[in-house]
């Protein structure tokens, strides 16, 4: 049983923690008796902070290289000599449809 924990809870030893009384350490000012921290500032400080570093990533993939998303086919210029198995292909649906 030593392998199975409580989801969400983030005590691998298994031990008892009484969070009254480690809150009332926290606000004491003893923070390293105290099993427990604060959500405000500390715990949402943290996920701000991996949040604001993830944006930022993705914000230059999408403006700065964003063809790293795109088919290579798009980039190129239009070329009616070269694409034309397009205008046989809608002809061809053309034919069918028109059934």
């Amino acid at each position: 049983m030593e392998h199975c924990r409580i989801p969400h809870v983030n005590n691998q030893d298994g031990e008892e923690v009484d969070f009254e009384e480690s809150a009332k350490l926290w606000k004491e000012g003893k923070k390293k008796e105290s099993k427990v921290i604060p959500f405000n500032p500390v715990f949402l400080s943290k996920d701000v902070f991996v949040m604001g570093v993830y944006l930022i990533f993705f914000f230059y993939l999408v403006f700065y290289h964003f063809e790293f998303a795109m088919d290579p086919v798009n980039f190129d210029p239009a070329d009616g000599l070269r694409h034309q198995h397009t205008s046989i292909l809608n002809g061809i649906s053309y034919g069918v449809m028109k059934f």
